[in-house]
């Protein structure tokens, strides 16, 4: 069996900031992850809320835009996403929500030569919670966000659990 090096990948090879959660927690810094991945020649990284170290604060770890473009300088050949836990089909969105709005700036502090890229994972919304009508204010709300990610050249993706 032969196995696949990053050079033979025919796509952007990469990973996602949780999974250094162990390292993190116990004190190592993302700049030097990040470098690693950098030396094992992965180019695209995504940047998930709660699993920034220093580049986010508070109880709810907010994304610092300020600090975050800081590692777009340090490596400016990766490609990096912003990841939130932000429920999208259990209620009301607005572009006014100031944890998108923080995501927002993260993923522009980011983007240096390349479109910013938000991504909204809800892991929170249940089933019983997806009525025709919070459905209807979602996908309303998710239009809104969209909008505001297309007006600085940006994509928003999103990823729904529904368990």
């Amino acid at each position: 069996m032969t196995s696949v090096t990053v050079s033979d990948s025919p796509w952007p090879l990469g990973l996602v900031s949780n999974c250094w959660k162990v390292q993190l927690d116990s004190g190592v810094e993302i700049d030097s992850l990040i470098a690693e991945a950098v030396r094992r020649r992965l180019t695209v990284i995504e940047l998930r809320q709660g699993s920034l170290g220093k580049y986010e604060a508070g109880p709810n770890c907010v994304p610092q835009a300020d600090r975050l473009s800081e590692l777009a300088r340090w490596f400016p050949e990766e490609r990096f996403n912003v990841a939130l836990s932000l429920q999208c089909l259990g209620g009301e969105l607005s572009r006014e929500e100031s944890l998108f709005v923080a995501g927002r700036s993260a993923a522009m502090s980011l983007a240096i030569g390349q479109p910013p890229h938000l991504r909204l994972v809800d892991l929170q919304t249940r089933p019983e919670q997806c009525l025709e009508s919070s459905v209807e204010a979602a996908a309303r709300g998710l239009v809104e966000l969209t909008e505001a990610m297309i007006e600085v050249e940006g994509t928003l993706s999103t990823t729904v659990v529904l368990v």
